[in-house]
């Protein structure tokens, strides 16, 4: 009875995980998107500080947008140690 069990489980799983793989592919979203670093257009802001606009549009008021930030490592200011 268990090596019954084994043999459905093994031969439903791959035809269930290619249908829930087939259902995911049909849910493309047409709103949502991945955007790489590279593909953005970064702005300087201060010396080792960049700023990207993901989406929207930031000189429209009321609108949503999205800004994606890039801190250099010369950027980062250097913890201080005081003597006491």
């Amino acid at each position: 009875m268990a090596n019954l069990l084994r043999l459905l489980v093994a031969a439903l799983f791959p035809i269930i995980a290619s249908a829930g793989l087939q259902a995911q592919q049909a849910k493309v979203s047409k709103t949502h998107a991945i955007v790489g670093a590279a593909e953005l257009k970064w702005t300087p802001i201060i010396s080792g500080w960049e700023i990207a606009v993901v989406s929207g549009d930031p000189d429209k008021e009321g609108q949503p947008f999205t800004i994606g930030p890039k801190l250099h490592r010369t950027g980062i200011p250097r913890r201080k140690t005081l003597p006491f």
